[in-house]
């Protein structure tokens, strides 16, 4: 395994709504803190920005064992345990990419 002097966090996440041509559309933020020695960000991202960090990673370093994301769910994606579930293996799943190493 490798070492990181990052950390990351999903602090909290949150439902939101989108109105768009005369649709609502839900989805759900994840709020990340990321601290690295005494600097630190927040961000907010959706499950679809870590398809496409998972898709590019994939790509650009097909020779690494890159963790595995969790999987998109379809249907009751709002229920507050789920959410709860899917920040849980988020912020282990970026923590895992933290550690990774080209295989040799």
């Amino acid at each position: 395994m490798g070492f990181s002097a990052f950390l990351i966090s999903i602090i909290d996440t949150d439902v939101r709504s989108d109105r768009s041509c005369g649709l609502t559309q839900k989805y759900v933020v994840y709020v990340m803190r990321i601290c690295n020695g005494d600097k630190q960000w927040v961000c907010e991202k959706r499950y679809t920005d870590f398809m496409i960090l998972d898709e590019v990673l994939r790509s650009k370093f097909w020779y690494a064992q890159v963790p595995k994301l969790p999987q998109k769910k379809l249907f009751f994606n709002f229920d507050e345990q789920f959410v709860n579930k899917r920040r849980k293996e988020l912020e282990e799943y970026m923590r895992s990419l933290l550690q990774v190493r080209p295989s040799e």
